[in-house]
């Protein structure tokens, strides 16, 4: 729903916005705006909560100097888990994705439109807008570059709404089926005592990264041989120096996140058991919907030829449970050979 849709729900059905709760609790509050009528819910109010880390467990404190003044975001200081979270973080995150996109109602419901925030062009990364033709008493739904729309350069990439909505949903019930794997994987490699050290020798992606590394630090240090044989100045030392450097860091950076995503499954897998069970019984599901398009998909990408390119939540972890399988998959050949 939008942001207005969601704080007229509250006052239709009798919620207390923040400040009527305060003032209920017998609390002192502090407002910029006075008024005699009772405080409804808005827009804004919504946003506050919604945008809040403190809901998922996390303190954030150091917003402000003394005087006043908003700091920059990147100067907050946040601390994890200081108390119980009320939502997950991956709700969290969902809401934050969806904020920065238009989020207006459609003009028959009170929810947002289907694909609103997550359809995009794949050319000029501009939303897909919703049209609707008329002709002989029936109505076609499809969806064009919001760009062409304002006759400001790309093409239509016009899709239908209900191909876009059958290939989407196919996609997202077999991406949903490897999620639900998770556990049978999880569970045979810990009676193969398979470890998160085996894992990540096995992973080829970190290979390739790691290969990438070693072949930088190698040209880092044979640069010190060239400069004292004469082979390259001063000037482009440093400048080869710093170049391999940056490489260096950026792919130990990126080693330690393949690392990271490995670990964290073994520890917490995938997805907690309970949104394990709602994924089952997603499974079930005979249609696209806002709720399950949202909290699985990031973007859908359509190109001018109608080809779609979907970036799903969870991707890396996929990925890594993919070379988990692949890897049940060779010891199971192994002992059937033995």
């Amino acid at each position: 729903m939008s942001l207005g849709a969601i704080a007229e729900k509250l006052n239709v059905t009798g919620i207390l916005s923040p400040m009527e709760y305060k003032k209920s609790l017998g609390m002192k509050y502090y407002t910029g705006f006075e008024g005699s009528s009772t405080a409804k819910w808005a827009a804004a109010s919504v946003k506050r909560i919604l945008v809040n880390p403190v809901y998922i467990g996390t303190m954030v404190q150091g917003k402000q100097e003394k005087v006043r003044i908003d700091k920059p975001q990147e100067e907050w200081i946040c601390v994890k888990n200081t108390h119980k979270a009320i939502i997950s973080e991956v709700e969290f995150l969902t809401v934050q994705d969806l904020l920065k996109y238009d989020g207006r109602v459609s003009s028959n419901t009170d929810t947002a439109n289907l694909f609103s925030g997550v359809l995009i062009c794949a050319d000029c990364k501009a939303p897909m807008i919703k049209r609707v033709n008329s002709y002989k008493g029936k109505k076609k739904v499809f969806y064009i570059c919001q760009t062409k729309n304002k006759s400001m350069g790309c093409s239509r990439h016009s899709i239908e709404e209900e191909t876009l909505k059958r290939i989407v949903f196919k996609e997202i019930k077999k991406y949903l089926e490897l999620m639900a794997s998770y556990s049978e994987v999880a569970e045979y490699l810990e009676q193969m005592n398979v470890n998160y050290e085996q894992v990540v020798e096995y992973d080829s992606q970190i290979a390739t990264l790691q290969a990438e590394y070693n072949r930088y630090y190698g040209l880092k240090s044979s640069l010190f041989v060239d400069l004292k044989e004469g082979l390259i100045d001063k000037k482009e030392f440093d400048e080869f120096h710093n170049l391999y450097e940056r490489k260096c860091s950026e792919l130990e950076s990126a080693i330690a996140a393949q690392k990271k995503i490995i670990k964290d499954m073994f520890q917490n897998g995938v997805v907690a058991k309970s949104q394990l069970e709602k994924i089952k019984e997603t499974l079930e599901l005979q249609e696209l919907d806002r709720e399950l398009l949202v909290t699985t998909v990031r973007k859908v990408y359509v190109h001018e030829d109608k080809r779609l390119e979907i970036e799903f939540r969870f991707s890396n972890e996929m990925d890594k449970l993919a070379v988990m399988s692949q890897m049940c998959h060779e010891k199971t050949s192994m002992q059937e050979v033995i």
